[in-house]
């Protein structure tokens, strides 16, 4: 695994983890009405954040074949088509959520500024999870030979 692919890990990784926060408090504040109790409601984001840190630095200590180079031009190429990839999820999530907001607020219908926030974070997690993952699709193909 090159430092590209396991960059992309990590990545994927953190951004997996963060949605998962972010939806246990988006549950926990706006369906359920109360804020997160008790110390394994309040501890468990931190000690997943901890224990995927250790992971990370297991990962990172590995090191790859001395045969195999470090990075090289197709792993830019490949960062490259997946940021273009990555660009149109986002203008296409973006319209997926105009639309379904104005099906289901109408078009004079109004929503808190709050709810953008997680609208946008919510947002930033889908795009960059599809750019890490399209990453390490891509390398997977490159890694048996397939040139594009």
């Amino acid at each position: 695994m090159n430092r590209a692919q396991k960059s992309a890990v990590m990545s994927l990784s953190a951004f997996l983890l963060n949605a998962a926060i972010l939806g246990y408090l988006f549950l926990r504040i706006f369906v359920l009405r109360s804020p997160p109790e008790g110390l394994v409601g309040r501890a468990w984001p931190l000690l997943a954040l901890v224990a995927l840190g250790a992971w990370w630095i297991a990962l990172f200590r590995r090191r790859q074949s001395p045969a195999e180079p470090e990075a090289d031009e197709r792993d830019v190429l490949i960062m490259r088509r997946a940021a273009q990839i990555a660009f149109v999820a986002a203008w296409v999530l973006l319209a997926i959520i105009t639309l379904v907001l104005g099906l289901a607020l109408g078009q004079s219908g109004t929503i808190p500024v709050y709810v953008l926030t997680f609208i946008h974070f919510g947002l930033a997690l889908a795009v960059m999870t599809i750019y890490f993952g399209v990453t390490l699709i891509l390398e997977s193909r490159v890694g048996k030979g397939d040139p594009s």
